[in-house]
């Protein structure tokens, strides 16, 4: 094909390249025919360039996605990476040949694709030479075209027939049919049939069909590498002497390949027929010197060999690598033949690969046996595949994977390659090959299934295989003491039916394991020196006179087998710890994961979970990519880790165990758990349904996983009926099916779950079912409505039996209502998170703020500039509460936050609590004694519910860390332990604690811990200057608003708090009822009486307020006489007002008297604070105008304070 510009190609490939070429190219640019076919007409232009070259550039994806592109500019930039492999002697020869072998790939692409793609880009091509350049005539186009065409017409059914050939089988007859057509007809023959091929070419050897006469000597050689392809190697002898006998050139090279045929059934037979030739070719030369052992003199023969069919150098190398490692060079017959597989992706060649790497790994010549046996079994997977491909023998490379496998502990590997598909790797017709069959049961015996080994066994037809798997199963099904004699006699047995040098060695070692008397092992000593040694060292060990401990500790790291032989020692003597320390140290010996491996499971078994977890990262480590065993560490770090709680080294290890097999439903289960026991739910539902519909649950806790998750964010239609199918797999379990019911009827949250009318109609007739069958359910039960004069009534002994167990708690409730414990003693009586009892104001204010610590706490802020910080909900509650006005401010104020992943599950608890929480709720009314229906005040609980969610929000934007139990608070582990987590990871840590609960922060204290509270933060930033006194004063008003108790008096900040409250008797007002709040009463009295004078016209503030300053005095003040003269200073102040009246005398003296209530001992000072106002009206206007005056003031109080006029009237002296 000649060159033509990337214009050209462009305006005429692109089209073909975007519709077939690289949606087709993937698939055949990987084999070889479009490398070479370009390969082959780069070299007839002059450009030497490889196929291997040319296939790597093509198969790279930015390269593919270049061609397929097809424009001017992606073709270009093709050329230009071509530049760098195109041969020339500058930059500008490489560019122009890069230009050449760019329209030559395309050229073999598109005709790899279809004939008619291929004919349609010649056209297009000579079209566009025409119109480009000029150089052609349209009659020449019209003829290239017809030829095109009717060429691969013809070949349609012909290239069909050979895909299914092996690929040096199918180009060499597509090379034959212009020569001989009828092979079309010998391949439709052949490939018509699928495993029985090699049978009808034996056929034809013995009994020659009709065509086969007038076929040429090079069909006849054909058909005898056909032949062998099949293993069918006397009839491919017969097609070689044929092709020989009929003049085939050259007659050296095919005499050769006949003995190699020869080789395979008979080696004396193949010796003397190469030996008795009297031709010439280095390839027979070689092959001569070879049959009499002169290693150095084959080489040289085949070194003179430089053949140019690819084929024939795969045959070269592969030879080559047999006779370095009969010389002995095995490292150079691995390298040969590794780079052989990969150059020519032969199925022999990979196999001779995996043969000499397993051998290595398993005869004791490289420290890196896992390495060799997992090469060993990739190059055996790729002849497996590429042998079913053309129907040939896929058993031998099969079974040699699996023997790999097992070489590199990778028995789960190992036995699903015995297993049909799709649960396994089989094809059918392998499980049916008696070679396979045989593997099976021994894989079976070796992976300690040994049930399945013995029904396997059956099967088995070979004497030695039944005799060796059964050894094992006699080792493995009981203890070896009790049979040891029965053990070694079916060693034995093994060794004098061993055919083969392996199978030898097999028994030998069986024998020396079971403490036999080895038999004479002089002649495989010549085979495998190094395995011999080592078998020899084990019988010496394990048959040394008397406890053979002393001879397994001298001997341990001689070899693997005395390793695990002293750890089954230390284990059998009830020492699991020695047995693990045994094996460790053969692993760290010999950087073996496969003993690390081992010594993490037995470390595990010994409950020793620091070195679980040591040994299993170094086994991880030492296996690398790949390794079979990472997934079985991977587990069990997973299982370590939550029985350890630390659920974040758990969700680590199980994104590990998944990346291995996304299938894997154990490990997808393990990560799900592990991310909601963190509170990352919503992550968990994207695991568990990653595949779609999410993955059925096995076990209850799984159940409850998946109805949770399910219920918060499955937008499937289905999601009811498939709930309720779910609940038929626990049908007697009255508390399983109680949580599916109650979620189906109060669970389901966001809009996304459509409930059609046949949905709520099932969950109807389910939760009917469930409460026919469990009346007393503790989870769901029904009560029927009372009379309408009294609904309730039936409901009476449930609502008292709750108020009842509530009152057996009343001992811990009541200091929490004082601020002396923390609110968290709560969650357990209540069965309440502490995020959920903090926003329901248990305690009804917010014990935040103790002044005689506030030094301290601000000093322990400037710490927490330099060290890790840990806050729980109450803190976060207070973030949420100034989320408008400063709370980046605040979480900026600290160097490092973090919170524990149960205080994080402890918000969600709380958000999906107050979610669902109804505004209406029924208590027990003692003083009644019935029931009581209880209304919120319209929007508190949408007020709370979206207050949790910030909590949430804020929560999640923070580094966790998981404290499943106390480590530091031993004595407490009994309580609802998720609100003591974050102070007993600080505890531990030697953190600093932030907190708004100060009881908490008292106990934090006691145990060491430095802690502060916002307010301590808000005194600290402001003294740094990190927030101005505007800033400060408007978070303090905000905290107070929200009864943060005790604040100190400040009248920007309490004014601020009225002003945000519209000067109703709120935080404010709350406050004043405290003593801190007194410590500048003065100014706290001016400030009760400027909101007093904002409230005038709403006697019930007037009373509120009153009441509030009246209490706070009474507190303030210890003295009784004190106190009592303190509320007659402050009733005259009230009456000294511009805005007092007697209209709002009622409420005013309401307020006092509640100050009056709070302490026995304090006198009301209402009659003397009017005795003395009486008194002195009479001294200026005389007793009948003050008495006019006075019953004037109390006309509209209560009848006791009129009376109470009439008295002070009554007994006034003059």
């Amino acid at each position: 094909m000649d060159p033509v510009t990337v214009t050209v190609l462009a305006r005429v490939g692109g089209p073909l390249l975007s519709r077939a070429g690289l949606a087709g190219s993937k698939r055949y640019t990987r084999g070889f025919r479009t490398s070479r076919a370009a390969s082959s007409s780069a070299r007839t232009q002059g450009m030497a360039v490889s196929a291997k070259t040319i296939r790597q550039w093509i198969n790279r994806r930015d390269n593919a996605h270049l061609l397929s592109l097809g424009t001017e500019k992606s073709l270009l930039d093709a050329a230009d990476r071509l530049a760098y492999i195109a041969p020339g002697n500058d930059a500008t020869e490489r560019k122009e040949n890069a230009l050449k072998l760019l329209s030559i790939i395309i050229y073999e692409v598109i005709r790899a694709s279809s004939p008619g793609d291929a004919i349609a880009l010649s056209t297009a091509l000579q079209q566009a030479r025409i119109g480009d350049e000029g150089e052609r005539t349209r009659a020449s186009i019209e003829s290239a075209r017809s030829s095109l065409e009717s060429r691969f017409n013809a070949n349609d059914d012909f290239d069909n027939s050979t895909r299914t050939l092996n690929n040096w089988r199918r180009e060499e007859a597509v090379t034959l049919r212009d020569a001989w057509p009828s092979i079309a007809t010998v391949v439709r023959e052949v490939t018509q049939r699928k495993f029985d091929r090699g049978e009808l070419l034996a056929q034809w050897a013995s009994h020659q069909p009709a065509w086969y006469a007038g076929a040429p000597a090079a069909v006849h050689g054909w058909l005898g590498r056909l032949a062998a392809d099949y293993d069918e190697h006397e009839a491919a002898f017969s097609f070689y002497e044929s092709a020989i006998s009929n003049g085939i050139y050259p007659r050296g090279y095919w005499q050769a390949i006949a003995s190699f045929a020869l080789g395979g059934l008979d080696e004396q037979r193949a010796k003397d027929y190469a030996l008795q030739t009297s031709e010439n070719h280095p390839l027979l030369d070689a092959l001569k010197a070879a049959h009499q052992e002169e290693w150095a003199t084959a080489l040289n023969y085949l070194d003179r060999w430089q053949p140019e069919k690819l084929a024939n150098q795969a045959i070269k190398r592969t030879f080559e690598a047999r006779l370095l490692h009969a010389a002995g060079q095995n490292t150079r017959a691995i390298n040969v033949a590794i780079a052989c597989a990969k150059e020519y992706e032969t199925a022999g060649s990979n196999i001779l690969a995996a043969e000499l790497l397993l051998m290595r790994a398993t005869q004791g010549e490289t420290e890196h046996n896992l390495a060799d046996s997992q090469s060993a079994r990739s190059h055996a997977m790729l002849a497996v595949h590429a042998r079913r491909s053309w129907f040939g023998d896929s058993v031998e490379p099969l079974v040699l994977a699996i023997k790999s496998a097992l070489a590199a502990g990778a028995g789960t590997q190992a036995w699903s390659l015995c297993q049909a598909t799709p649960q396994g790797e089989a094809w059918q017709h392998e499980l049916d090959d008696q070679r396979l069959k045989e593997q099976a049961a021994l894989t079976a015996a070796v992976n300690g299934l040994y049930a399945t080994a013995q029904t396997l066994l059956e099967d088995v037809d070979n004497e030695f295989s039944r005799v060796h798997i059964e050894a094992l199963i006699m080792e493995g099904s009981s203890s070896r003491s009790e049979n040891i004699a029965e053990v070694q006699a079916q060693w034995r047995s093994a060794w004098s039916l061993a055919q083969s040098d392996g199978q030898r060695i097999t028994a030998a070692m069986g024998i020396a394991e079971s403490g036999g008397e080895l038999p004479d092992l002089t002649e495989l000593m010549k085979v495998a020196p190094k395995v011999i040694e080592e078998i020899q060292l084990v019988s010496r060990v394990l048959r040394s006179p008397g406890d053979t401990l002393a001879a397994l500790k001298a001997n341990a790291l001689k070899s693997r087998v005395l390793v695990i032989k002293l750890a089954e020692r230390h284990s059998a003597g009830g020492d699991d710890v020695a047995a693990a320390k045994a094996i460790k140290a053969g692993a760290d010996h010999w950087n073996d994961p496969n003993l690390m491996s081992m010594a993490a499971h037995k470390f595990a078994e010994a409950g020793n979970t620091d070195d679980v977890r040591e040994t299993a990262t170094t086994a991880l480590n030492l296996g690398g990519k790949g390794w079979d065993g990472a997934k079985h560490m991977y587990a069990l770090l997973v299982q370590v880790e939550f029985d350890d709680g630390k659920t974040d080294k758990a969700v680590e290890a199980a994104r590990s165990l998944l990346s291995l097999d996304s299938h894997d439903k154990n490990a997808r289960w393990a990560l799900v758990k592990a991310l909601f026991l963190r509170g990352q739910v919503f992550e968990a539902w994207k695991i568990l349904s990653y595949h779609g519909d999410p993955i059925t649950p096995r076990d209850r806790d799984e159940a409850k996983t998946w109805l949770w998750l399910g219920s918060h964010y499955s937008e499937d239609p289905d999601f009811i009926g498939k709930t309720i199918a779910l609940m038929r797999d626990w049908p007697n379990d009255e508390e399983m099916l109680g949580i599916f019911i109650q979620t189906l009827n109060f669970g389901l949250r966001g809009d996304q779950i459509s409930i059609s009318a046949e949905d709520r109609e099932m969950v109807a007739s389910v939760t009917r079912g469930y409460l026919e069958r469990f009346p007393d359910s503790d989870l769901l039960r029904t009560v029927e409505p009372g009379p309408d004069d009294d609904p309730l009534v039936n409901m009476a002994p449930l609502i008292r039996a709750g108020y009842e167990h509530s009152q057996q708690f009343a001992d811990i409730q009541r200091p929490v209502m004082e601020g002396k414990f923390p609110i968290g003693m709560l969650a357990a009586p209540t069965g309440k998170s502490l995020t959920e009892l903090s926003l329901r104001r248990v305690a009804r204010h917010v014990y935040a703020i103790d002044l005689s610590t506030i030094a301290d706490e601000v000093g322990a802020v400037g710490t927490a500039q330099d060290n890790s910080v840990i806050i729980d909900p109450t803190a976060v509650h207070t973030l949420a509460l100034l989320a408008g006005v400063g709370v980046e401010q605040l979480i900026g104020g600290v160097s490092s936050l973090l919170t524990t992943d149960q205080l994080f599950r402890d918000a969600l608890q709380a958000q999906e609590s107050v979610g669902i929480s109804a505004e209406v709720t029924i208590g027990w009314d003692e003083e009644a004694e019935k029931p009581k229906v209880y209304v919120e005040a319209p929007g508190e609980g949408a007020l709370r519910a979206g207050r949790s969610a910030q909590i949430v929000q804020i929560m999640e934007s923070m580094a966790r860390v998981p404290r499943r139990e106390l480590k530091c608070m031993p004595e407490l582990r009994h309580q609802n332990i998720a609100w003591l987590t974050g102070l007993d990871y600080a505890i531990e840590h030697e953190m600093i604690y932030w907190s708004d609960d100060r009881a908490m922060r008292y106990l934090a204290r006691d145990r060491g811990v430095p802690s502060f509270g916002t307010y301590a933060l808000l005194e600290y930033l402001k003294q740094a200057g990190s927030i101005t006194h505007e800033e400060h004063v408007i978070m303090s008003a905000e905290l107070l608003r929200n009864e943060y108790f005790d604040f100190p008096f400040s009248s920007h900040v309490f004014e601020a708090a009225a002003v945000a409250d519209s000067w109703q008797a709120r935080g404010a007002a709350q406050a004043l009822t405290l003593p801190s709040s007194w410590s500048q009463a003065p100014n706290a009295v001016a400030f009760v009486i400027k909101a007093l004078s904002h409230v005038s016209q709403n006697p019930v503030e007037v009373t509120n307020w009153t009441a509030a300053v009246s209490v706070g005095l009474i507190r303030a003040t210890p003295e009784d006489s004190t106190a009592s003269n303190n509320l007659e200073i402050l009733l005259r102040q009230l009456m000294g007002q511009s805005w007092f009246g007697r209209e709002l005398l009622p409420h005013v003296l309401t307020g006092i008297r509640a100050g009056v209530a709070e302490r026995e001992g304090v006198a009301d000072p209402v009659e003397s604070v009017f005795t003395g106002l009486y008194q002195s009206l009479v001294r200026r206007n005389g007793h009948q105008h003050a008495s006019a005056v006075l019953i004037g003031i109390f006309s509209l109080t209560a009848d006791q304070d009129k009376a109470l006029a009439a008295r002070i009237i009554l007994t006034a002296r003059d």
